[in-house]
């Protein structure tokens, strides 16, 4: 068994051999660092270039030279090898779901005749003057035997036929449409008249709000 101070001794010349090898790098020659001369026949590959070397290389080999003397630093961490990957398992196959019964749609229900949610009763006989003053006075008169303009007396429109009033020159599609004007008609007339009735000669483009459309049959509905 070594003695305390022998084993010291060997410590010291230990760490004293690493601290030589790793200032000379990783490339030197460990022998000669260390001033140990020993005799070795000549080897026939070639030295490495120790040119290239970076001191970065030096430093991440700090104990190539302690590693191959000395079998390693003392208190050094072992690096352990990572295991290969284990292969991989081959997956089960995955069976298909079987597709569900799609239930059977039900039919959308068909959307409402407009004229269905429409409430002609609803207007405002005044709020209607005042649009037809606005609106329709240019090309009508509303009072009880009132002349013909550009557009016939409307004065008890409502009820009568479309084309009925004595003195107006009306186009054939107006003659020959067989309109009797009631709250409906005269609703979707006043949306669109050109549309309503193809061939008219009115040039009003319609009201597009239909609370403007009940106030003026509200109106009309006055004119008896």
């Amino acid at each position: 068994m070594p003695t305390m101070w022998e084993k010291r001794v060997f410590e010291e010349e230990y760490h004293e051999g690493v601290r030589k090898l790793d200032k000379a790098g990783a490339y030197a020659d460990p022998y000669k660092a260390l001033g140990v001369t020993v005799k070795k026949k000549p080897r026939a590959e070639l030295a490495p270039d120790t040119s290239a070397v970076t001191e970065k290389e030096n430093a991440t080999m700090p104990n190539t030279w302690s590693s191959y003397l000395f079998g390693g630093q003392a208190g050094a961490a072992k690096t352990t090898p990572a295991p290969p990957p284990a292969a991989a398992k081959a997956a089960a196959p995955v069976p298909k779901a079987e597709k569900k019964a799609e239930a059977p749609t039900a039919p959308a229900a068909e959307a409402a005749p407009a004229d269905a949610a429409i409430d002609c009763t609803s207007g405002n006989a005044a709020q209607g003057a005042a649009l037809f003053k606005a609106k329709c006075a240019t090309c009508h008169t509303s009072n009880d035997g009132g002349p013909n303009k550009s557009g016939p007396n409307l004065f008890g429109v409502m009820g009568r036929g479309s084309g009925q009033v004595a003195g107006f020159s009306y186009t054939p599609a107006n003659k020959s449409s067989g309109i009797t004007w009631d709250n409906e008609s005269m609703f979707q007339f006043l949306t669109n008249p050109k549309k309503f009735i193809k061939g008219t000669n009115m040039a009003f483009p319609g009201f597009k709000k239909e609370q403007d459309r009940a106030d003026v049959i509200a109106y009309l509905n006055t004119l008896r």
